[in-house]
């Protein structure tokens, strides 16, 4: 993603946040996830801003819970 902004001119950003909660998968996630639904998902949202505090990306992932590790580095 870093490639990808910076060639749209956006080089220098910064992770304002990073949440993670717990979810079921629902009907829709469950499909794309091939998990049967009200198994449990990891979601994963973040925003990054520009040196002004301006939002320029917010993301929001799902992961099943049982075949994700998430390392957060501070």
């Amino acid at each position: 993603m870093t490639r990808t902004l910076a060639r749209l001119g956006f080089a220098d950003y910064q992770r304002r946040t990073t949440r993670i909660t717990a979810s079921f998968a629902d009907a829709i996630d469950a499909a794309r996830l091939e998990l049967v639904p009200g198994r449990p998902v990891l979601v994963v949202e973040s925003v990054n801003v520009l040196p002004d505090g301006s939002p320029i990306l917010v993301n929001r992932v799902r992961f099943a819970a049982d075949r994700v590790e998430l390392v957060v580095d501070v």
